[in-house]
This record gives C-alpha cells, sequence and structure tokens, in this order.
C-alpha cells in the first residue's frame, strides 16, 4: 500500500493528514495534521519538511495502538484531554458526553518493553516518544555512523533529530514509485499498450461505470486513479474482537461497536461512515479491498459499488475470505444506510457480464506496473539492521 504514496496528497483513510495546496511536493501552505500537531507543526516552507511524506513519519511511532505499545500506561495517571483527543475519547466512548472516556487501556500493558512516556497535562504524548525513539537511536553507534554520513551535524558529534528519522522514511517510500503500466504506455501513443478487453473496459471506467467520478485520473488525482477525498460508499463494516490477543482499537457508538470513519478525525456527525477513496494503481497484487479488508478480490470489491444496498445487507464476512477473528459490527448496515450512500451510487450502476468483465480487466492488468509485485519488491528487505531487531519476514519473500 505505500507504493506510488509520494504522489498522495491526502493521507490515512479519512485523509487527516494533508497538503492544503493539494500537491504532497509543495509545502507553500505547510501540511494539516490534526493535534497535537496542528497546524504549527509542519508550517509553510520548512526547509526541512519539503513533502507531506517527511510530516507523516512523525506520527506512526507516537500511535500507541499501532506502533509505540502501551507498556507502562497502568502506572500513569489519567488526564483531561483537549481538543481532537477529547474528541476521539468522546467518540469511542459511546457518545456519552465529553467527559467520558476510553474502556482503560490497561489491559494491554503487559510489563514488557520500555514504558511509553507518561502524557503532558493536556493528554499528548506524540513529542515525549519522539523524543525517547531518537535517544535509543543515538544509543546505537552504526546509525549515528550512518546518519552522520550524511548529515554534517551527526558527523560533528551532534544528535540525530527525529527530522533526520522522518526525513529517511519519506526518501524511502518516495523510492517506491512503480506507476509506468500499461493506460501509461497507451497514454504515451503506444496503441498496442492495451488488450481489447482493456480498451473496452476504459470506456466503462470513464463512462458508464461512473468510476472516474471518485477514482479520477486528471487534477489533484495525480495521476493516481482518486480524487482522494471522503465518500460514504456503504463498506461493509467490521473490527476485530476488543482484548488481549484480539484487538488494540476501541470503536464509537453504542456499545463501541461502530466505526465512524472520518467523524473521528472532523468531529463533524456529517462525516459519519466516509472514507477516502483508495488510489487503484497496482491493485491486482492488492490482498484486500476497503478501508477494513471487507473483499478480498477486486472483483468482489468493484461490484460492491454497483448496487451498494444489497451488497451491504446481503454482506457475509466468512464468504469474502475475512479472517475468522473479525466480525461484522452490530448494528451492522442500517446505520450506515440511513446517513446515505454517495449520490453517483446511490440509484445503481447497471453493467452487463461483459461490460463487467472489461471493467475488471483495466482495473486490475491495465493500471498494473509489473515492478509492483513482491518478487521485485522482496530485494529491498535488509538482511539486518542496526539495532539488531529480527528483521520482519514478509509474505512472498
Amino acid at each position: 500500500m505505500l507504493v506510488n504514496i509520494a504522489f498522495v496528497p491526502r493521507l490515512m483513510w479519512d485523509g487527516r493528514f494533508s497538503a492544503p495546496s493539494g500537491d504532497p511536493f509543495d509545502n507553500s501552505q505547510g501540511f494539516a495534521f490534526p493535534m497535537p500537531e496542528g497546524e504549527t507543526a509542519f508550517p509553510a516552507n520548512h526547509p526541512g519538511i519539503p513533502h507531506l511524506l517527511v510530516a507523516q513519519a512523525h506520527i506512526p511511532p507516537t500511535e500507541l495502538p499501532e506502533m509505540a505499545g502501551f507498556t507502562g500506561t497502568s502506572a500513569q495517571p489519567a488526564v483531561s484531554f483537549v481538543g481532537k483527543q477529547l474528541l476521539r475519547r468522546s467518540l469511542f466512548s459511546g457518545g456519552r458526553g465529553a467527559g467520558a472516556m476510553l474502556t482503560s487501556t490497561d489491559l494491554f500493558d503487559d510489563g514488557h518493553g520500555q514504558a511509553v512516556p507518561a502524557p503532558d497535562e493536556n493528554g499528548f504524548r506524540n513529542a515525549q516518544i519522539r523524543d525517547a525513539v531518537t535517544a535509543n537511536i543515538n544509543a546505537i553507534a552504526e546509525y549515528r555512523e550512518r546518519f552522520g554520513a550524511l548529515y554534517q551535524s551527526v558527523a560533528d558529534g551532534g544528535p540525530i533529530t527525529y527530522l533526520m528519522v522522518a526525513q529517511a522514511l519519506a526518501e524511502f517510500q518516495i523510492s517506491l514509485t512503480f506507476a509506468d503500466a500499461p493506460v501509461d504506455a497507451f497514454a504515451r501513443g503506444d496503441d498496442a499498450a492495451l488488450t481489447e478487453a482493456e480498451r473496452r473496459g476504459a470506456v466503462v471506467y470513464f463512462g458508464k461505470g461512473k468510476c472516474a467520478a471518485c477514482h479520477a485520473a486528471g487534477g489533484e488525482s495525480n495521476e493516481m486513479f482518486s480524487d482522494f477525498r471522503n465518500h460514504r460508499v456503504g463498506g461493509p463494516p467490521l473490527a476485530p474482537e476488543y482484548g488481549p490477543g484480539l484487538g488494540n482499537v476501541q470503536f464509537a457508538g453504542e456499545g463501541a461497536m461502530e466505526d465512524f470513519g472520518a467523524e473521528h478525525s472532523t468531529g463533524d456527525e456529517a462525516h459519519r461512515y466516509m472514507f477516502r477513496t483508495a488510489p487503484l494503481r497496482n491493485v491486482a497484487v492488492q490482498p484486500a479491498f476497503f478501508h477494513n479488508g471487507a473483499f478480498t478480490t477486486l472483483e468482489a470489491a468493484i461490484r460492491h459499488h454497483l448496487d451498494v444496498e444489497h451488497s451491504l445487507r446481503g454482506y457475509d464476512p466468512a464468504a469474502n475470505g475475512v479472517a475468522a477473528d473479525l466480525r461484522v459490527l452490530s448494528p451492522p448496515r442500517e446505520p450506515i444506510l440511513a446517513r446515505g450512500i454517495d449520490p453517483l451510487l446511490a440509484t445503481g450502476i447497471t453493467l452487463s457480464d461483459g461490460e463487467f468483465a472489461d471493467l475488471l480487466a483495466f482495473v486490475r492488468d491495465a493500471l498494473l506496473d509489473p515492478r509492483a509485485t513482491p518478487g521485485n519488491l522482496c530485494g529491498l528487505v535488509p538482511a539486518s539492521v542496526p539495532s539488531g531487531m529480527t528483521v520482519g519476514t514478509f509474505q512472498g519473500c
């Protein structure tokens, strides 16, 4: 999913990390993030943050469910959260008021590893976590040697900063650019680049199928086949069971059973169940589709758009190859339909079997850069890392 991410102007499934200019390479308006980073952490024309990915790389280590972990949190006092963080607490507690708190995450504190820093008086710990990360990196001689080869200040004995780490992460991600597919060769004038089925599928894609209305190829899409905006397309709701060994994210709504989508970050109830349009380049090698992997075949994911109400009401996670440790949320479907499906899809789209087959061929094959395959990407996995930690084993490698 990181392939071609360099061209994405709105990151995350709700687009909450964004380039206001619409161009991730343009920092003339800075980069917009929720609190605690907010509007000041990544300001306009910052010389060290020329790309949205440099800003975004500051965030993952700070997320307790994603990377930071919960070690030590059970020993820390409860705090009052403000701003977006208070909003998230209220949403995830079932909307029981601004003072309502998450069901305790202390149950995930297993006592192993380095303790997560305590939050500040506003309930945030992002900066403290980044400081701990850079302290760990600075303590590893090989990292100091490698960063010192690129940054004179480190070579002179100064510290590796988190901005340097973020720049390195962004450069790696930007290198994962694989956007030379048959459709690009065809656009350059190679009439033989697309098969007859793919050509017919392109006609459906840009016409009767209405695909390009959201999975755009022009303008701010950066030719990634997405408008990168939030839409309500009735994706089936899924969530793991909550608890140790299961899932460590509590959901929203009554009984903490609903994924509110973009509302989590905007605080606007009108954005409930809305998610960012996914880019379509190289989808042929994706193992799952939609924000939660509700569909495990491209055919099923496309077919959902043709009759959203029927697909959502009849959705069966087992039949769609969803792992057994996921389940459909309850109430699973009616609240989403009650909010209204995007007008483009609300009345349904009728395609013949032939038209659907052609559309599938176009999306699956014409948008695939053959370099974006496991066999090629596996060569990027290092044999070892300076920390001495075990390098992950990637599927297909």
